[in-house]
């Protein structure tokens, strides 16, 4: 209830400040509905564990709806937004059940007159990785796996900069850990993290993401080394090109002897407009943790998977789209059970969804 009140209070707020002149307010929404099949025909409708968003299957099902609202002055700025969904539901499940619904809840203050410097603290988009939970700001329908298996959320407290030419920008942040808002029992140590991205010309970016977190809740250090490097390529017809890689390392929590070990994973992206309305995109990925330290397999030991994507969006309107996209996983491993019985090391997954955005 606590956190209900705070979120109106800050709603409340924002509301009460559209008679400054000197201010901006501004309030965006977005949704997601989206129907699911699968090979794996699992009878409660549930979907593989390392994916958090499009979860479900054999049903429509919403995976995201959003309302976010924002207030901001030249010397200071407040952001809010709150969620629901099957996406909240899975991806926020170890936090409080009165956290679960925050997407974004940060206040932050201009340090500087004459640079572009801001801190902010709150509950923030995470900066490891290009995709977000938002499905219209992303290439193709579903999330990558290695975005599925990094942070999409992250609280803290934070610091960011802008090169005068806007071409660098820069963050360094402390953090409550690895995706998370409340701190469990036996954590102490907040977590450390940086970005760095640079625009580097009118079509190129490249950016530069990185993690380092204790992952023990004892007296013992487990260090939670993580690096992601992407950049995106945007053509003057639209065309855009991905190319992501993420890297970590940590001692193995379930190894007495707390071996050093590491995962790893890439994905490239692509999106092609064809016409005015349709565009058709893919995706080509791999991810591999074979010691689980992120992504868990239940039916072998080792997670090791690729992916294949192909879809098509259609531009109903400039609100709204329709989108399909067919996927295939395989792996060396088994990693799904299909009809509930039989073990296997592949899928096949289809999705149509309907994405609306008051932007």
């Amino acid at each position: 209830m606590r956190i209900v009140l705070i979120h109106m209070c800050v709603f409340g707020f924002l509301f009460n400040c559209r008679g400054q002149s000197s201010a901006v307010l501004d309030w965006s929404a977005y949704g997601e509905m989206y129907a699911g099949w699968d090979d794996l025909r699992a009878k409660n409708h549930q979907r593989p564990d390392f994916l958090y968003n499009h979860t479900r299957s054999e049903e429509l099902a919403l995976n995201l709806a959003l309302i976010q609202a924002s207030y901001s002055d030249t010397s200071w700025r407040v952001k809010a937004g709150l969620m629901a969904g099957t996406y909240s539901l899975r991806n926020l499940a170890s936090e409080p059940a009165g956290l679960r619904s925050i997407f974004e809840a940060t206040i932050g203050v201009r340090l500087s007159s004459k640079r572009n410097i801001w801190l902010e603290a709150g509950v923030f988009p995470s900066h490891l990785g290009y995709e977000s939970a938002i499905g219209m700001d992303c290439p193709t329908l579903t999330r990558s796996l290695i975005a599925e298996n990094s942070p999409y959320y992250e609280s803290g407290i934070k610091v960011l900069a802008e090169s005068p030419s806007k071409k660098w920008r820069y963050m360094l942040a402390v953090l409550n850990g690895w995706q998370r808002m409340a701190i469990p029992d036996g954590y102490y140590t907040p977590a450390l993290g940086g970005q760095l991205t640079h625009q580097v010309n009118a079509h190129w970016s490249i950016n530069y993401s990185n993690f380092f977190g204790d992952q023990s809740a004892d007296d013992d250090v487990a260090l939670r080394q993580f690096h992601n490097l992407y950049a995106v390529y945007r053509s003057t017809k639209g065309v855009l090109l991905a190319l992501c890689a993420d890297w970590g390392m940590q001692p193995d929590l379930n190894d007495e002897e707390r071996t050093l070990s590491s995962w790893y994973g890439g994905a490239i992206m692509s999106q092609v407009p064809l016409g005015n309305r349709w565009k058709l995109n893919g995706r080509l990925e791999q991810y591999v943790d074979e010691r689980e330290l992120v992504a868990v397999n239940p039916f072998a030991d080792g997670f090791h998977l690729k992916g294949y994507s192909l879809g098509m969006d259609y531009a109903i309107g400039e609100m709204l789209c329709l989108r399909a996209e067919v996927k295939r996983f395989d792996g060396p491993h088994f990693h799904f059970i299909q009809n509930e019985t039989t073990l296997t090391n592949a899928a096949h997954l289809v999705n149509l969804s309907l994405c609306w955005r008051k932007p």
